[in-house]
């Protein structure tokens, strides 16, 4: 009633389809112990996820010491339910998730332009990035590794961001949308199903 956080034991474990419908309760939320707790991992780490050098499966680990902003299961929230998965991907995969992306979605589907890093040529495609100013100009935006976000697609990161990391053309994107409304088959070949 004060506004003050409590926190407890979990009553029931963190199931794979609260991973899978985003019920996991790992959220930045406000000045919760969750939010304050995932500020302590990414310090512990390095700084931003972005731009320190670790990798999601690092991150995802450190998470294991961070309270939960709600039970996993009792509510919806946008948070680390797709990373968690990712994780899993890799874990039973034995590939990272941009390896396991590229052999099994990209490479039958013939996306040559998609991927989680710069590849040779790449950065040179980019469409420029520039802001508009309040008297209707527009300048460029900067540097693009300039920003934190951006600096993710460098060739030498390791961090994979399941839920905000391809670089992709318009192109690949209508081949992977075509996939998709034909029930994920492209070809002949299905390519993503209930399995």
């Amino acid at each position: 009633p004060d506004g003050s956080w409590a926190v407890e034991e979990a009553k029931e474990p963190m199931l794979m389809k609260h991973v899978f419908n985003m019920n996991v309760g790992f959220y930045d939320f406000g000045d919760s112990p969750t939010a304050k707790g995932l500020k302590e991992v990414h310090d512990k780490l390095g700084g931003s996820k972005f731009q320190a050098g670790y990798s999601l499966a690092e991150e995802i680990k450190a998470l294991a010491q961070v309270p939960m902003l709600f039970e996993s299961g009792s509510q919806w929230q946008y948070g680390y339910g797709i990373d968690i998965m990712a994780v899993v991907v890799e874990v039973v995969s034995g590939m990272s998730l941009g390896e396991y992306m590229e052999k099994n979605l990209f490479e039958p589907l013939g996306m040559k332009d998609t991927g989680f890093r710069f590849r040779p040529g790449w950065r040179e495609r980019m469409a420029e990035c520039v802001k508009r100013l309040p008297d209707g100009s527009y300048v460029p935006c900067g540097d693009l590794l300039g920003d934190p976000l951006d600096s993710m697609y460098r060739e030498d990161a390791r961090y994979e961001a399941a839920d905000a990391g391809l670089i992709s053309t318009l192109k690949d994107l209508q081949v992977f949308s075509a996939m998709l409304a034909s029930s994920g088959t492209w070809k002949g070949e299905k390519i993503i199903g209930r399995k």
